[in-house]
């Protein structure tokens, strides 16, 4: 802090820091890093006291800094090793004083400067991984206002605690299972803590102009291993994660429509379709089910043959759904799959082809005996609506007519 300096001190300070301008990149490129005093200086000024009231104005040092020192001429011109480090530190700021001065002043500058997506590769992984550790949880919530009221704790853990004190009260003793149970509620714990924390990563990709951010594609591999980690995580904890799983679709859908326009920064084997299709089939949020439609229709213009072979677990799983639980909601999801996704896929085909309205009509032929009999009329209608009636009605009557003989002829109902 700055607060007990004199005024003669603090202009020596401002002058110092303000000295840290385009001219000093070689100065704070200079090896060896880890000693470089130049570096640590910048470094030290980007610090804040976790003590320090969240709500004061910035520290004289970080707002010289941020505002004068750390532009993008500046950032772009260091090494990466530097650039990451500054990056890991404005990150750090950001989400020990979201909203507020301080952190404001680190998110504009975050978003001015340019940085390898690499970098933010990196620090996504390395966010996750340290809240894997049994010691972030607790350094999450708060050990000290944990043990001053346990109120504040998280459900799960004074679930656990209260559970494991009933159980040395009544002399039990805890079985390898419930061991496992509590050492398995734990991690999800953590992994769900770390997720969270993932969020002022993601909003800054979400606001960054991606032209500042330097080969943005290899984003695309760390969000979908983040969107894996947040539908393997039990039903319960999903809630809690709605929004992050919303920012990475739309972080997808945001790199999707920049790379689109220069097909060499896109890999199709890197979009997971299957986790798109998973994120509909798992989530009870219809905001998350938006996200995913977006860019499954996105993603549909793009990779047409990849979505397409997807489309049947899409559909038959919708099926299957409409079978257990036959309401108005899962059919919202169906006719909304419907709006998104099959007209980008026709978009896509060759003029004059019909293989792949044969292929997304036959999908739903295939699932007739799920869908309950009351709701066949509006979901066909609505389908070939979006088709478009007068152009492949034929392909659906044959389709029917299809089913209907081969059903006879194998001796089952032709509904």
């Amino acid at each position: 802090g700055s607060g007990g300096l004199t005024r003669a001190e603090r202009s020596v300070l401002v002058a110092c820091i303000r000295s840290v301008d385009g001219t000093a990149a070689p100065l704070l490129s200079q090896e060896p890093l880890d000693s470089n005093p130049y570096v640590a200086f910048v470094l030290q000024c980007l610090q804040v006291s976790p003590h320090r009231s969240p709500a004061a104005a910035p520290p004289l040092a970080l707002e010289t800094v941020l505002q004068h020192a750390l532009t993008p001429a500046l950032v772009a011109a260091v090494p990466e090793a530097v650039q990451g480090r500054i990056f890991a530190q404005l990150v750090e700021l950001l989400r020990h004083f979201h909203g507020l001065p301080s952190g404001q002043l680190a998110l504009q500058t975050l978003l001015a400067i340019p940085l390898p997506a690499r970098l933010v590769a990196e620090q996504l992984s390395a966010t996750l991984e340290a809240g894997r550790s049994p010691q972030s949880l607790a350094a999450d919530i708060g050990a000290e206002d944990t043990r001053r009221d346990p109120a504040a704790a998280p459900a799960d853990t004074v679930a656990s605690g209260k559970r494991r004190k009933a159980s040395r009260a009544s002399g039990e003793p805890v079985t390898v299972t419930q061991a496992a149970e509590a050492r398995a509620q734990s991690e999800e714990a953590r992994l769900r803590r770390a997720l969270q924390n993932t969020t002022p990563i993601l909003e800054i990709v979400g606001e960054k102009p991606l032209d500042t951010l330097r080969e943005p594609g290899l984003l695309v591999v760390s969000f979908f291993e983040l969107l894996s980690v947040c539908l393997s995580l039990g039903t319960e904890h999903q809630a809690a994660i709605e929004h992050v799983k919303q920012q990475l679709l739309g972080n997808l859908l945001s790199l999707l429509q920049h790379c689109s326009q220069h097909t060499h920064l896109l890999s199709e084997a890197e979009w997971n379709i299957e986790m798109l299709v998973k994120s509909i089939q798992t989530s009870q949020n219809p905001q998350t089910h938006h996200h995913a439609l977006l860019l499954l229709a996105a993603t549909a213009r793009v990779f047409p043959r990849r979505v397409l072979a997807s489309v049947m677990p899409i559909f038959t799983f919708m099926g299957e759904s409409v079978a257990r639980q036959d309401d108005n909601f899962t059919f919202m999801v169906i006719d909304r799959t419907i709006e998104k996704i099959v007209p980008a896929l026709v978009q896509a085909e060759q003029p004059g082809s019909s293989h792949t309205v044969l292929a997304i009509v036959g999908v739903f032929v295939d699932a007739l005996e799920h869908i309950p009999r009351h709701r066949r009329t509006a979901l066909f209608g609505h389908l070939l609506s979006t088709l478009g009636a007068r152009q492949h009605l034929h392909i659906l009557a044959a389709l029917f007519l299809k089913k209907a003989v081969l059903s006879t002829s194998g001796g089952g109902s032709s509904n």
